[in-house]
């Protein structure tokens, strides 16, 4: 019967749509230049997807720009869109080489970053990487780019072995018999942690570590992720004894061909979800006290960091084995803390001593290629993220604009003098009393931002972001970005892992029966009373005592105090890991993107939270409900809803198929609300009562929220249903269509002050009362006397590519007055993460993209 109910609602929504977009869109659509941008209603594949004509054997299909580091051969890897179907279905990922500094080719390994919608069209970025030589012409620190060419007799991959750790070690990487011997050593390399009574914890990571995944392997690159809980080295009993268990560990680890190193990238958590009633060790723990971390291995080997932290580094010798800091003690026998859910990130090499420059320079993303635009030598246009038919970059799959106009010299030394400035602070472990670091470090943890998660105003609230780094091919853009996230990591308290080392899902706490039901209230961390986790009933003798004796660290108040970024500010956390994930197939951050999917999952479903059929007013039940209770008379779907989709859609396209399939029903859902939300007569879909909009008095929306949720549409569309389901894209499509037109049109645009208003009314305040189809029924005091031009640029860029109109042009000139592309290239990079669309789009227009 729902079945049946859910076909019927898209069949009426539909219908809806399509009757809108003949009623309200004028009628003469110029299809020329939405084709020039690579996109039509049918999406990417209608411009060459399905009839790709593949190169000759050795074309060149793209370029690499990568800055040396000191070793005359060195691994470059970087990432490159791919058309439709390079790769199809489940083939093996071969058939790509890079030319070496004599001409000759090396067959590259080939990693996916990320997937197209349809499962037959293969991956859509994928990750290169080849041992290649720098060129005997070129410096350390010079840049050069390498052709990426096509390869059809190319070998095939490497099959996987069933030892994921030893393929570290055992698969043809050229490294060292001291990393190997170290690899295989069980005792290896460990975690170990001490708390408020000293007694040990400790995870071996070569040995005792539960769950063990071969995130890459082949010729030129090896990961592993392992992941883990610290256990009690002698459990004690008692009112002084140990915990059940100590922090859960992810440990990212990897080899490079020819490498003396081993790179590990940790995540740190308190923040186990209790989901094994029958295993302690995954029980929540109540805020965490510690006196140390330390990484324990044999003598001989050094530990580097990434960004070389206050209380960090410290190490010492004992019985042949050398303890490195990850955590210092606190002086006056002060203890550290982390509150539940906390997290924290550390990027980090291990190699033996004198061979530590290549570890060094892996830390510090030397060798790290970029993709470049341009033209083959037969003239063929590169696969790059500026090509319409390989623009995949984030889930809304947009050509990126070019920057020359700011100049790439420029664009370099503003990334690097921010990178220098940040880093700066973090080493030294200083803040600033105010945004962005407004603390001085607090013993772990060196939050970035403001305490309050929800700040104000629009800063890092961005549509797209690495826009400056792609076009300048900055390693130091890329590090910069890196600390950042791992900042923001320290604030974002909301880890919720299984005992498996995966994260928390929605499927692993339903209640089934009839009618399942999620047996708890969560928005994005738990709310109410239920206490499904374990984390209100966690035990608290070890905080008592701490308290007891007056031990806790004088900035306990002041780091619980932060709040992780909530859900309408979400892509603050989210943004970094986006361009981590994209620019270098940074498993550590998609891993970060998956378990924020996973809470917006939690946050936001279709199912009743308790069995009496209880609905929280901010879910998707909710949403679906009251449009199906009143169609066509808009919903409260804005930018809560609208990060949060972008998460799961970020998710979606860095996946394994199998997560794909567990959450496509959810983009069903949330294309039911949005359709079913839009407005037959004026287009709109937001529509809500809330005292901060025009003190209440009519159901309204804000210009910026519009623009946060067609990048989020267009980001589902793109990535989840284009090529896929046809039904779907046309759905959305033709709701894109109707809201598009609503934005330039007489409710929201204002002609006297040039733009889209920043607060407007679409109906009186009960939705039973109706909707406004006329200007003539919007009060005077019904919108502010305010434009919005920040986010909402990139709403005309979407809407021509989408349209073709005109219309959008001219809305575009009259917010930028006339010559309105000398107007964006006079303001530079400035705002350039919401200004990306519009910039893209007059540039393809006018050829130079």
């Amino acid at each position: 019967m729902r079945k049946q109910r859910s076909l019927l609602f898209v069949h009426f929504c539909y219908a809806a749509a399509t009757a809108i977009a003949s009623a309200f869109a004028p009628p003469a659509l110029a299809a020329g230049p939405a084709a020039q941008l690579g996109y039509s209603a049918n999406g990417p594949g209608a411009q060459g997807g399905s009839a790709l004509v593949w190169p000759m054997p050795s074309a060149t299909v793209g370029l690499l720009e990568v800055e040396f580091p000191q070793a005359e051969s060195f691994v470059l890897r970087g990432t490159l869109p791919v058309p439709p179907k390079t790769f199809p279905g489940s083939s093996p990922l071969k058939h790509l080489g890079v030319v070496d500094r004599d001409g000759t080719v090396v067959p590259a390994q080939i990693e996916v970053v990320s997937r197209y919608a349809k499962a037959a069209d293969g991956p859509d970025v994928i990750e290169v990487i080849a041992r290649v030589r720098r060129p005997v012409n070129a410096f350390p620190g010079e840049s050069r780019r390498y052709s990426v060419i096509w390869m059809p007799s190319a070998p095939n991959p490497m099959n996987p072995p069933s030892n994921t750790l030893h393929a570290l070690a055992d698969s043809p990487l050229d490294i060292p018999v001291a990393i190997k011997n170290l690899i295989k050593n069980p005792e290896g390399l460990r975690i170990e942690a001490w708390d408020a009574f000293g007694h040990q914890y400790r995870l071996d990571l070569f040995g005792t570590a539960t769950t063990r995944t071969l995130m890459k392997h082949g010729p030129y690159r090896v990961e592993t992720r392992v992941s883990g809980t610290m256990v009690p080295v002698a459990p004690v009993s008692g009112g002084s004894g140990t915990l059940p268990h100590f922090f859960g560990v992810h440990a990212y680890l990897g080899t490079y061909a020819g490498e003396s190193a081993i790179t590990l990238d940790l995540r740190l958590h308190n923040g186990h979800d209790g989901r094994d009633a029958g295993d302690p060790t995954d029980d929540a723990l109540a805020k965490l006290y510690f006196s140390r971390i330390e990484l324990n291995l044999p003598e001989g080997m050094h530990v580097l960091e990434a960004f070389d932290a206050p209380l960090t580094g410290a190490t010492k010798f004992t019985a042949g084995r050398l303890a490195w800091s990850l955590v210092e003690p606190l002086p006056a026998n002060k203890l550290h803390v982390i509150g539940q859910q906390g997290q924290f990130h550390r990027r980090l090499a291990i190699a033996p001593y004198g061979a530590l420059s290549p570890a060094v320079e892996i830390l510090e993303r030397k060798g790290i290629g970029f993709a470049r635009r341009g033209k083959s030598p037969m003239g063929n246009r590169l696969w790059s993220w500026w090509n319409p038919l390989t623009a995949r970059w984030f889930p809304q799959n947009f050509v990126l604009p070019h920057l020359e106009h700011v100049g790439m010299e420029a664009l370099r030394d503003k990334l690097r003098s921010d990178l220098a400035w940040t880093q700066g602070h973090y080493e030294a472990g200083t803040g600033l009393g105010n945004y962005p670091i407004q603390e001085n470090r607090m013993g772990w943890a060196h939050p970035w931002g403001i305490a309050y998660g929800g700040m104000t105003g629009g800063t890092e609230i961005n549509l797209f972001d690495g826009i400056r780094e792609m076009e300048s091919a900055s390693r130091h853009g890329l590090r910069h970005t890196e600390l950042i996230h791992m900042m923001q990591t320290d604030r974002q308290s909301t880890a919720l892992y299984s005992l498996s080392g995966r994260p928390t899902r929605l499927e692993d706490w339903l209640v089934p029966g009839s009618t399942p039901y999620l047996p708890f209230s969560f928005y994005m961390k738990l709310h109410g009373t239920q206490d499904p986790f374990g984390s209100k009933s966690a035990p608290l003798f070890q905080v008592q005592a701490v308290a007891a004796a007056n031990r806790q660290p004088d900035y306990e108040d002041t780091l619980l105090a932060y709040q992780p970024h909530d859900l309408q500010h979400l892509i603050r956390y989210t943004r970094s890991a986006k361009v981590l994930s994209w620019a270098l197939n940074d498993s550590l951050a998609k891993d970060d993107l998956l378990m924020q999917a996973e809470l917006v999952r939690l946050s936001y479903h279709r199912y009743p939270n308790n069995p009496n059929g209880y609905t929280d007013p901010t879910g998707l039940l909710f949403d679906l409900n009251h449009v199906n209770s009143w169609p066509g008379r808009g919903s409260d779907f804005g930018r809560g809803e609208a990060w949060g989709t972008d998460t799961v859609t970020a998710a979606f396209a860095l996946a394994a198929p199998s997560w794909r399939e567990t959450s496509y029903a959810w983009f069903k859902d949330l294309a039911y609300v949005v359709a079913g939300s839009v407005v037959p007569c004026n287009g709109h879909i937001l529509a809500r009562q809330s005292n901060k909009m025009l003190g209440g008095k009519y159901r309204g929306a804000q210009s910026f929220e519009d623009s946060i949720v067609h990048n989020a549409l267009e980001g589902v569309v793109e990535t989840v249903f284009r090529g896929h389901d046809a039904a779907f894209s046309s759905l959305l499509d033709d709701t894109l269509l109707l809201t598009y037109w609503a934005f330039v049109g007489p409710l929201q645009w204002n002609h006297t002050l040039k733009g889209p208003k920043d607060i407007y009314a679409i109906g009186p305040p009960d939705v039973a009362q109706g909707i406004w189809c006329s200007v003539a029924l919007q009060p005077a005091d019904g919108f502010v006397p305010t434009i919005n031009t920040f986010q909402t640029y990139s709403s005309l860029g979407y809407a021509f590519a989408l349209t073709g109109h005109n219309l959008f042009v001219q809305r575009a000139t009259e917010m930028l007055g006339p010559e309105p592309l000398a107007k964006l290239y006079g303001i530079g990079a400035s705002n350039i993460e919401n200004r990306a669309a519009l910039l893209a789009a007059a540039q393809s227009l006018l050829g130079e993209l």
